[in-house]
Order: structure tokens, then C-alpha cells, then sequence
């Protein structure tokens, strides 16, 4: 069985809608597979519909890619076999998009500080195209011609004077509670870019804030960081997942890679939160 426990749709940065995303995931040839958008469960119930009334075996988690930050550091949080409805997981997701939005705002503000051809009011207005991927922000920019995609975005445009001030997300030792108030499992995604970022040897996290386990197949890691979180988990009996971080064609990664098979995981309890078609 091919597991691919990390994928975005339309409800946050992806490509995909739910019927788009089911079928790639069908043509990939992935048997599990889990939607994990940023901050949001809105296309959670869709996706899981779709696969109930198919009968070709396919299996879905339900799952929200939660934003966290611990001493500056960002920090994502899969929440999987969550209830969708709970209040206190969906008021952290809320207030996660809310200061998301918070920060395209505060570009666009940067913008028109700089003097650029912009406004808010036209900014307001905009109908983003969700297909398209990425965010509001970035499209509204790419189609004034300010900028050319997340990369010019980020390297060219927000840097130095410009640079974003990046917010601050849920505290990730609440979040790990409320996901398990919640009747879910906490996993920390892509651990390894962490590690980069915080230039530091920061998997004891894990353990500190009450995680369940490492996405440790990831693209963000390379064969060493692959078998660097493996041996973590194995030593300190934590789950094992795999996702491809793949956003439908915007961001570059590709469904289903690295490839990962069931027998490759440690998914525990995660497996009695599977959902699987008629």
C-alpha cells in the first residue's frame, strides 16, 4: 500500500480541488493518502465523500497542517483523524488564518509605502483565483506585475528593508493538546527544515511538546535526515508517516514522492482513523 499523508488542496496553497486531488492521487497509484492544508479542514469533508462512494479501495485520513511557533521558529503540526467540528481545534485555525491574512496585508501595506502601483481598496476587490495556487497576496502581485512568482516573491521583493515581519502562530504544546482533545494525532511535519532553520539539533521538540511522532519521509530531507528521524522515532517508540508536501504543481513537489510504502511506517493508532470506500 503507497501512503502519501501530506498533500494541499484549494483550501489553503494547492492547485487541486477535491475531485482534481482524488484523481491524481488515483492515476499516482497511492492507496492512503491524507489532505493537510494549512490551517484549514474546508475541503476535508468534500475529499471524504469522494473516496466513500468509490469502490476501488482507496483510503483517506482527515488532517490539518496546524502553524505553530516555538522560540521563533515555525513549526508545522499535522493534526490527523481529527473531529472537523471540534471548537477548540477549529478556533486555533481560525486565528491561524487570521494572521495569515494579517501578513498579506502587511505587504501590501510595504508596497504602497514603497510606491508602488497598489492599493487596498483594489487589493480588497481582487478575486483570487484558487486554482492557481499560492495566496491572494502573491496572485494580486504577480498579476500587477510586481513580481513573478514565490520565489522573486520572497528573494527579491520582501527582503532587506522590505522583509516581512513573520507573525506569530499557535504555542505547539497547546496545539498538540488541542489536536488530542480533539480525538487526533500530532505530527511534526518535515522536521528536518526545522532542524535547518533553527540551526540546531532540535528533535528533542518533539518530545518536549508531547508529539506523537516524525513525518520523516519527506522531500525536505535527504537520505541522512530520512534515517536520522527514523532512528529518533524507533529509539523513543514514536509514529512514522511519509508526505509529499505536494501542492498540485505550485511549489514543485511531486505526489506520492518519496516514495513510501505502509510496511516503510509506524502508524499505530493512525490506522483505526482510516476511511476507506464502500
Amino acid at each position: 500500500m503507497r501512503v502519501d499523508l501530506h498533500i494541499h488542496s484549494t483550501a489553503s496553497d494547492g492547485r487541486w480541488t477535491p475531485e482534481q486531488l482524488v484523481q491524481q492521487v488515483r492515476q499516482t497509484g497511492i492507496d492512503l493518502f491524507a489532505v493537510a492544508d494549512h490551517d484549514s479542514m474546508a475541503n476535508v469533508s468534500a475529499v471524504e465523500q469522494l473516496v466513500r462512494h468509490n469502490t476501488d479501495g482507496l483510503c483517506f485520513i482527515r488532517a490539518a497542517e496546524v502553524s505553530t511557533t516555538l522560540d521563533g521558529n515555525l513549526i508545522h503540526i499535522v493534526a490527523y483523524g481529527v473531529d472537523p467540528e471540534n471548537a477548540d481545534l477549529q478556533q486555533i485555525l481560525e486565528e491561524n488564518e487570521q494572521t495569515l491574512s494579517s501578513v498579506d496585508y502587511q505587504s501590501i501595506q510595504k508596497l504602497i509605502e514603497a510606491n508602488y502601483p497598489v492599493s487596498l481598496a483594489e487589493y480588497e476587490r481582487y478575486e483570487n483565483d484558487v486554482t492557481r495556487g499560492g495566496w491572494k497576496a502573491l496572485n494580486y502581485m504577480i498579476d500587477k506585475g510586481i513580481c513573478h512568482g514565490v520565489k522573486d516573491f520572497f528573494g527579491r521583493l520582501f527582503v532587506g528593508d522590505m522583509a516581512l515581519v513573520y507573525p506569530t502562530f499557535a504555542d505547539p504544546a497547546e496545539a498538540v493538546r488541542t489536536i488530542h482533545r480533539a480525538g487526533g494525532i500530532a505530527i511534526w511535519a518535515h522536521p528536518g527544515e526545522s532542524i535547518r532553520k533553527a540551526e540546531a539539533d532540535v528533535l528533542h521538540w518533539a518530545l518536549d511538546l508531547g508529539l506523537d511522532g516524525l513525518e520523516c519521509y519527506s522531500p525536505y530531507h535527504d537520505r541522512a535526515m530520512i534515517e536520522r528521524c527514523l532512528h529518533f522515532c524507533r529509539h523513543h517508540d514514536l509514529l512514522i508517516t511519509a508526505g509529499s508536501d505536494c501542492h498540485g504543481g505550485f511549489a514543485g513537489r511531486k505526489l506520492g514522492m518519496p516514495q513510501a510504502y505502509i510496511d516503510d511506517l509506524n502508524l499505530g493508532p493512525l490506522l483505526e482513523r482510516v476511511i476507506c470506500g464502500y
